[in-house]
Order: structure tokens, then C-alpha cells, then sequence
């Protein structure tokens, strides 16, 4: 009888606790408010570092200029918030959901987690550099100067993203998805993106210099201008590649890669070359 009282008292509290609208004017650094409710509420210019935001509501809230540093985010919505300029470095994002939210300028270096979601979001200037995400989405995201540099990004959903000067720079990319997505001019020096599918693509102007793309989908892809110096391509698939001259690799015969990179080495060369005459 007592067991069942006091797992009736702790249900009880649990439901107490769901979504508590808790006051935010004392939310401050190292303070927690699991689950709680701040739909549409104004948080700008505050310090939020190392709190525990698990589970806690922010649709709509206005979080410009916020501090997240080092704070637990686990199942955290911020969908439709507006979090231009936060600085949520080292913080924990598994399963977070910042769909449709305003990220111009934030700031998310060295955050790890399984799961977030950044859909639809506005990430223009916004980092990711050191990031360590396993699933992360990232669908119809889009950004000017994404910064993902030094991260590692495993699985990752960037699906019909708009991303120009994008930088994936020594990132860790292994199985991602790039299906359609808008890469012109993006950087992915040194990147290991190997078993990923970037068909239908758009990566002109691209530099992918020591790239890994081995065994990567490339069908379709748009190369017309890109730097493909040591571009690793093994058992990549390029039918109907537009190559960095624009010249169409039309069939889909099986290739020897050597062959193929000598193509497409020279077409390199051509190719820096006549930009080099532009400037």
C-alpha cells in the first residue's frame, strides 16, 4: 500500500513538472528547469550557460544574443524561436528540435548530440566548427558561410539544403546525404565523405582538394568549375556528372578510376586556369 501511494505521489509530480511554467526571471547559469514552458517568451541578451533546458518548451520564444554554453539541451524545442547570435558552444543537443528558428550568426562550435533537427532553419554566418553529431537533420536548411570545419557528422540528413561557401573543411562526413542540395563554391578540403550521396547535387565552384568521396553516389552531380586536386573517387558512381570543364559524363559504364582522374585533373587545371584569367 505504501509502494503504491508513493509511486502515485511521484506520477503525480511528474505530471506537475510537465511543461511547469516556471518564472524565467530566475532561469540564470548553472540553474535547471526541465520540461518547463516559455512558448513566445522573451529571453534576449541572457545567460543560460550550463543550465539543464531538457525537455523544455521555447516555440516561438525570443532567444537573441542568449548564452547556452555548456548547457544540456537534450529534447529541447526551439522550433520558430528566434536565436540569432546565441552562443551555445559545448553544449548537449540530443534531440533537439530548432526546425523553421532563426540562426543567423549562432554560434554551435564543439556541440555534440544524437538527433537535432535544423530543418527549414535560417543558419546564414552560423558554426558548427568541432561539432560531433551522429543523425543530425538538416533538410531544407539554409545558410551563407555555414561553418562546419573540424567537425564530425555521421548519417547526417543536408538534403535539399541552400548552403553557398559552405565550409566542410577537414569535416568527417562518412554516409551523409547531400541529395540535391545547393553546394556552389563550398569547401570540403581534406573532408572524409565517403559512402555519402550527393545526387543531384549542386557543387560548382566547389574545392574538393584531398577529399574522400570513395564510394559515394555522384549521379547527376553538378562539378562544372570545381577543384578536384587528389580527389579520392573510387567506386563512386558519376553517371550524368557534369564534370569541372562541363563536360557531361553521359554513360554509365564502369571506369577506371585512373583514367578518371586523370580526366578529371586536366579539366582541374583548364578550369583554374580560366578562372585565374578572369581575376
Amino acid at each position: 500500500m505504501i509502494k503504491k501511494t508513493l509511486s502515485l505521489l511521484l506520477l503525480l509530480f511528474l505530471i506537475g513538472c510537465s511543461y511547469n511554467t516556471s518564472d524565467p526571471e530566475t532561469l540564470g547559469p548553472h540553474k535547471a528547469c526541465v520540461t518547463c514552458n516559455y512558448k513566445f517568451t522573451d529571453f534576449k541578451d541572457r545567460d543560460l550557460s550550463y543550465t539543464d533546458l531538457s525537455g523544455s518548451y521555447f516555440f516561438g520564444a525570443i532567444l537573441t544574443n542568449v548564452k547556452f554554453a555548456h548547457a544540456k539541451l537534450q529534447a529541447t524545442n526551439f522550433t520558430h524561436a528566434l536565436m540569432s547570435h546565441i552562443n551555445a558552444n559545448h553544449a548537449e543537443l540530443s534531440s533537439m528540435q530548432a526546425n523553421f528558428a532563426g540562426l543567423m550568426h549562432a554560434d554551435f562550435s564543439h556541440t555534440r548530440g544524437k538527433f537535432p533537427s535544423f530543418n527549414n532553419a535560417d543558419l546564414n554566418y552560423a558554426t558548427f566548427r568541432g561539432a560531433n553529431f551522429v543523425l543530425p537533420s538538416f533538410r531544407f536548411i539554409e545558410g551563407l558561410d555555414i561553418n562546419f570545419s573540424d567537425s564530425k557528422i555521421i548519417n547526417g540528413i543536408f538534403n535539399d539544403a541552400q548552403m553557398r561557401n559552405v565550409n566542410f573543411k577537414n569535416a568527417h562526413l562518412r554516409q551523409s546525404s547531400f541529395k540535391n542540395a545547393i553546394l556552389k563554391d563550398a569547401d570540403f578540403t581534406n573532408a572524409i565523405a565517403d559512402f555519402s550521396d550527393f545526387s543531384g547535387a549542386d557543387l560548382g565552384g566547389a574545392n574538393l582538394t584531398n577529399a574522400n568521396l570513395s564510394y559515394s553516389n555522384l549521379r547527376g552531380v553538378n562539378l562544372s568549375g570545381a577543384i578536384m586536386l587528389n580527389t579520392n573517387l573510387e567506386g563512386s558512381k558519376m553517371c550524368g556528372a557534369i564534370l569541372p570543364t562541363g563536360v557531361v559524363l553521359e554513360h554509365c559504364r564502369p571506369l577506371e578510376i585512373s583514367k578518371l582522374e586523370e580526366q578529371i585533373k586536366e579539366n582541374t587545371k583548364i578550369a583554374t586556369k580560366a578562372r585565374a584569367e578572369k581575376k
